[in-house]
């Protein structure tokens, strides 16, 4: 059976709404996953690109422990709704990727990537408090090459490691960056340089408490190089850097859990492109457990992203259109590769975390892109590879094109941050693109 919602598309639905008028949308309880459904997350409309806050009725309704009052409204498998209207976070110049994110348990702090004149884009940090709200300033983090960052917790503050970029006529380093934040999200000295890393092709970042950083990266142009590793000290100097694989390696992911670190990448020479492989290194980056573990003909594509929960991992990818969530062990065994629910085809992993915290199950929360249909959400998989939130979709205004969801958080109040253009072109964004934010609650 399936049911339908109203039209998004309608004049009075594409106004700012608060979260007691939210629409709920598509259900299919037949073979397979169908549309997943769709919560109308009071986007802004397409044409203004610019959100109100929201109002006092709907932070009320936020107050509570994260939940959203019962009020007869339909609530979606797993139980998650957006609790406010989303907001634009970026109010600078136009941003070329999506957002990153991390939650320290009262504040979020993320990074993008902006547009400025003259050449490369410019990472940019900033600092949103428990309700979403601007804590500080933005900062110019620095140039860079491309849309390969990443920003970390660490306990005492922040930490954003990028891939520099040489300025034409203002020099530059060409490399991986270590910059460090207070609490407050100041940048806290100067940035750190990584040396010999000059053709680093994609790079992922983890943070330990009390043992530093860990930063994985490819080499050369898709990554044909390699892929390596270097240790961070807790004040951001790297240590030596180690060769883990010496084939084509793609879309590298780290995560820290059980004391070691678990790497996953894609080998695009695999017979049936690409296996998953998953290797742990010690604090010093070395591969001291074995070598890695291969998911054979697993044919991922785009790429993986990696989470530590539950006394496992979790690496999330997609393969012909499906999400998948391969759960590791802390021996770095592979134990089950369930299906997450989301979209029948077109949808890719664009991050996942381990949620915790509340009444509901923790779960490895993953947020999706469905480029068919220009939506993104989120679904989650708990422990033992059962599917236990979602999938639940953030409503888009007609036209409009959604990017590189990210979430972070815990099951009671969890932060999505994505990039939405409501004038998408055929290749990159458009001057009106900007960065949304959304709390997203339960409901009963």
């Amino acid at each position: 059976m399936r049911c339908a919602a109203p039209s998004v598309t309608e004049p009075g639905m594409r106004r700012l709404i608060v979260v007691l008028t939210l629409a709920f949308a598509a259900c299919d309880d037949g073979a397979g996953i169908g549309d997943p459904p769709v919560f109308d997350a009071a986007l802004p409309d397409a044409r203004r690109g610019v959100a109100d806050a929201a109002t006092d009725g709907a932070d009320a309704a936020a107050e509570v422990d994260g939940a959203v009052p019962d009020a007869g409204l339909p609530c979606p498998p797993g139980g998650y709704v957006p609790l406010e209207a989303a907001r634009v976070v970026d109010a600078g110049d136009a941003p070329r990727h999506g957002p990153r994110a991390v939650f320290t348990g009262d504040a979020w702090g993320v990074a993008w990537l902006a547009e400025v004149p003259g050449g490369p884009g410019e990472v940019r940090f900033r600092r949103y408090d428990g309700e979403g709200r601007p804590a500080g300033e933005a900062v110019a983090i620095g140039r860079a090459r491309g849309p390969f960052f990443e920003v970390l917790a660490t306990g005492a503050g922040y930490v954003v490691v990028w891939s520099s970029a040489q300025v034409p006529g203002a020099g530059g380093v060409q490399g991986l960056r270590v910059q460090r934040l207070t609490p407050e999200g100041v940048a806290s000295g100067a940035p750190v340089d990584v040396p010999q890393t000059f053709d680093v092709d994609r790079l992922a970042a983890g943070w330990a408490p009390q043992a530093g950083g860990m930063v994985v990266f490819t080499r050369g142009q898709g990554g044909a190089g390699g892929l390596f590793a270097v240790a961070l000290e807790p004040d951001g100097q790297p240590g030596r850097i180690v060769t883990l694989f010496e084939g084509a390696a793609r879309s590298p992911a780290v995560a820290y859990g059980d004391g070691a670190w678990g790497v996953a990448w894609l080998d695009p020479a695999s017979s049936r492109p690409s296996d998953i492989l998953f290797q742990r290194i010690n604090d010093f980056g070395e591969p001291a457990f074995g070598p890695p573990t291969r998911e054979i003909e697993a044919g991922a594509q785009i790429g993986v992203d990696l989470a530590f929960g539950g006394d496992q991992f979790g690496i999330a990818w997609s393969a012909g259109g499906r999400l998948r969530l391969t759960l590791v062990d802390a021996d770095g065994r592979f134990t089950a590769t369930p299906d997450v629910p989301g979209p029948a085809d077109g949808a890719r992993v664009t991050d996942v975390a381990w949620l915790t915290g509340g009444d509901l199950d923790a779960v490895f929360g993953v947020a999706w892109q469905d480029d068919l249909r220009s939506i993104a959400g989120l679904s989650g998989v708990n422990r033992v590879g059962e599917a236990r939130l979602g999938p639940v979709a953030l409503a888009t205004p007609e036209g409009a094109r959604p990017d590189a969801l990210s979430i972070a958080g815990n099951v009671t109040r969890l932060g999505a941050f994505r990039t939405l253009d409501p004038m998408p072109r055929a290749t990159g964004f458009s001057p009106a693109a900007h960065v949304e934010f959304t709390r997203l609650g339960r409901c009963r």
